[in-house]
């Protein structure tokens, strides 16, 4: 999927709230294949490199991880994630990272919930 307006907003709460780095899963093939548009799709590398940029204008100084997602957890599970930025129409997944991450050991994560965005595009 291209950098809207929705994944903006996604990332720069992200942006805002890390405090010693930020940890990206962009949406790897197989989460996109489901896509109606999914042979227009820009490749991973793309789309990352969009990402980091995005975010460098925002918070130059701020470290990133930038990973292929491949399922609904990614780097969420990581025990050093203290927080998880979601959509209005994710929130439900954040929930089910913290009952992943208790199946881990792993302590729960601040799940904050940034309001959708219409793309005017």
């Amino acid at each position: 999927d291209h950098l809207h307006s929705g994944h903006k907003v996604l990332l720069t709460v992200a942006a805002v709230v890390a405090k010693r780095g930020l940890f990206v899963g962009v949406s790897g093939d197989p989460l996109l294949e489901a896509k109606s548009d999914a042979d227009r799709l820009q490749p991973w590398g793309v789309r990352a490199q969009v990402v980091a940029e995005f975010l460098a204008r925002l918070k130059p100084r701020l470290p990133l991880t930038l990973e292929w997602l491949g399922d609904a957890f990614g780097p969420a599970l990581r025990p050093e994630v203290r927080a998880l930025v979601v959509s209005t129409e994710t929130e439900a997944g954040g929930e089910a990272v913290n009952r992943r991450r208790e199946e881990l050991g792993a302590p729960r994560v601040d799940v904050l919930v940034a309001p959708l965005v219409a793309d005017p595009t």
